[in-house]
Order: structure tokens, then C-alpha cells, then sequence
């Protein structure tokens, strides 16, 4: 059927190398997860419940300032 079976995101201070560690996405909450100061990216993971799976770094950076 169709549908999401996985769902997760990884922050990663490279937008080239997939991370080797991914959090699972929780309805109505909100992501706070710290890291130290620099440039990270966001990265996507998504499965379908097909088996399909796309893997997606957002492209734009975030400055972190540090805890």
C-alpha cells in the first residue's frame, strides 16, 4: 500500500556524505537537538512503504552559534 513507513532526519556538518546516524521524526515535536557552533544541513531520509527510498540533504545551511 502506499504510505510512509520510515521517516527520519540527520544533522550533518557535510552536504555531500550521508550521515551514518538518523533520528526518527515524532508527530508534534519539535526538533532540538544540540550542536556545537559552524554550518550544518539537514538531511532527509524517507521509505515508502513500496520499498522506495529517497535520501535528501536540504541545500541551504543553518549557523549554529553553539549550545
Amino acid at each position: 500500500g502506499s504510505g510512509i513507513s520510515k521517516l527520519q532526519y540527520a544533522w550533518s556538518t557535510s552536504n555531500t556524505e550521508e550521515p551514518s546516524e538518523w533520528s526518527t521524526f515524532v508527530n508534534n515535536k519539535v526538533i532540538e537537538d544540540l550542536v556545537d557552533g559552524g554550518t550544518y544541513y539537514l538531511w532527509i531520509n524517507v521509505k515508502d512503504n513500496a520499498g522506495k527510498l529517497r535520501i535528501v540533504v536540504h541545500h541551504s545551511s543553518l549557523e549554529h552559534q553553539g549550545k
